[in-house]
């Protein structure tokens, strides 16, 4: 995970973060660790708190802030200039999980989707 903003926002150091809104998840340790990560310390966090990555996305391409966001899942609005990512220092905290009850059978589409996580995956070392 990484900082996200609007592209003009005013970052050149991730001391200059405290000046701005701080987008937070439901998970409270990820912007302390992303500081740590980033030999700073964290500023208080008092910024909106979202359950989605897509939710904190918008609110960071529309100026009300910055958010903390998986690199993969926002590099196409990266690429698109939607968004901006700062600074290069990333924090990894956690992992996502796909389970299926033994009692179900592996159904086509969930295989389908089970090579595709994997290739993804291989392809960009982990999806974080």
């Amino acid at each position: 995970m990484t900082p996200f903003c609007m592209p003009g926002t005013d970052l050149q150091t991730p001391a200059n973060l405290s000046r701005h809104t701080l987008l937070r998840s439901y998970r409270v340790d990820e912007w302390p660790a992303w500081f740590a990560q980033a030999g700073e310390r964290c500023p208080s966090l008092t910024g909106p708190v979202l359950d989605s990555s897509i939710g904190l996305g918008d609110l960071a391409a529309s100026g009300f802030g910055v958010a903390l966001l998986p690199v993969p899942m926002f590099e196409r609005h990266v690429r698109s200039g939607r968004l901006v990512r700062p600074f290069a220092t990333t924090v990894t905290l956690g992992s996502y999980w796909l389970t299926v009850p033994k009692e179900r059978r592996m159904t086509d589409a969930l295989v389908t989707l089970l090579d595709w996580m994997r290739e993804a995956s291989s392809r960009q070392g982990s999806l974080e």
